[in-house]
């Protein structure tokens, strides 16, 4: 049936699981295939039977009344397989008198219905532990099945794409310094703890244990029916799945705004020339290369040749040095970057903390009240002024 919706054609590709859940009542026998369907107890008879002399004798769409004469067996047909028609003849169960009809087994009534049929196919096994906190009444059905995968481990997390042989950062887009998996995400991740943790306080609940225990904790203590029990257990679902939607924003790149931005500075750690840019929108990996590439021309079109490259994002670092490769999306750039340190006497690429790097964050921010690619230090904002200042004398910055 090539015209067939995909859905059709793959019940249709099920019809054998579901025909041995199927008998016949046999009354006239007039539409009831002899050879494939089951109206035998023993059995469909094409299965029964291997003798190709009875196939040779009965044509291979002959129902069971055509194997009939007044009744009984047709004389003409005296074959040891014939044994099968008789057995039904001797037990009475065939009544020329009444139409076939159908029996769905796993109903004990006979009756068809969609229910039996799943409960007759499904694979069976006991409910989870977690099961009442992802499904319940008044729960909201996104919501629901994204926290249903998240309990399975089965959301595709960066470690899960890369044992599967596809290119992919590992670290997290949220906090960025951790490595992506399910654990990480829920919540060992400082963006999705803080989260969870804040929703918490707001509901006057105070927790000390680890928040990769909460699913065990809702269930001790929310586990039966109420409104404060519906409440938690539609935050924490509604809190798997914004964090997911979100993870899912930045490693794709659907924000709906992006920026880059950077500071260029001399020898002494003096800001010389800074920009600020909104570009068009893409992962924070590959955000993080666009800034590297217009820094770089920055600097060139000024006529620095010796250039020391620092980068909060390790990712990027590593992918310019070449440590592991990117996904294609971002080869042009890279190439691009390749290029321009062609031109300098050297050059050199390091990680760095965001903690000291807050001149850049600043500038990359979307919303922070000054743009351009080519901005001199005087123009900037008091807020900006100060953090270049502390950079300037050289300050430290520790990381808790």
């Amino acid at each position: 049936m090539p015209k067939s919706p995909w859905g059709f054609r793959g019940i249709l590709q099920s019809r054998h699981v579901v025909e041995k859940l199927v008998c016949y009542s046999i009354g006239n026998g007039s539409k009831i295939d002899f050879w494939k369907q089951l109206w035998h107890p023993d059995g469909i008879i094409s299965n029964l039977s291997s003798d190709r002399s009875l196939s040779e004798c009965i044509n291979s769409n002959a129902t069971v009344m055509d194997l009939l004469h007044e009744g009984e067996c047709d004389p003409i047909l005296h074959l040891p397989h014939m044994k099968y028609l008789k057995d039904i003849i001797d037990r009475g169960i065939l009544n020329l008198r009444e139409e076939n009809f159908h029996i769905w087994k796993p109903n004990e009534n006979g009756e068809f219905s969609i229910k039996s049929v799943w409960h007759s196919v499904r694979l069976k096994k006991p409910k989870p532990p977690w099961s009442s906190v992802v499904w319940f009444s008044g729960a909201i059905p996104r919501h629901t099945f994204t926290c249903w995968l998240a309990m399975w481990g089965r959301l595709l997390t960066s470690d899960k794409l890369i044992k599967f042989g596809i290119q992919a950062s590992p670290f997290c887009p949220l906090c960025i310094h951790g490595s992506e998996s399910i654990n990480h995400l829920f919540f060992q991740c400082s963006y999705s703890k803080w989260i969870w943790e804040t929703i918490l306080r707001k509901l006057n609940i105070r927790r000390s244990k680890d928040v990769a225990e909460d699913v065990d904790w809702i269930i001790d203590q929310f586990g039966d029916k109420g409104q404060l029990s519906t409440a938690v257990k539609l935050l924490f679902q509604a809190t798997i799945y914004n964090i997911w939607h979100e993870r899912n924003n930045r490693t794709h790149g659907k924000q709906k705004n992006a920026g880059v931005g950077g500071v260029i500075r001399n020898h002494e750690g003096r800001s010389i020339k800074m920009f600020s840019l909104k570009v068009r929108i893409g992962s924070i990996h590959l955000l993080e290369l666009q800034a590297i590439l217009h820094g770089l021309r920055l600097a060139r079109n000024h006529n620095l040749t010796n250039i020391w490259v620092e980068s909060d994002l390790l990712v990027a670092v590593n992918v310019v040095l070449k440590k592991f490769k990117y996904p294609w999306k971002g080869i042009p750039t890279l190439a691009k970057i390749y290029k321009v340190l062609a031109g300098t006497n050297s050059w050199c690429i390091s990680h760095i903390w965001c903690e000291a790097n807050s001149v850049a964050d600043f500038l990359s921010k979307p919303d922070c009240g000054i743009k351009g690619d080519n901005l001199n230090t005087e123009s900037a904002p008091p807020l900006l002024l100060d953090l270049m200042a502390l950079d300037s004398m050289g300050a430290i910055y520790t990381r808790l």
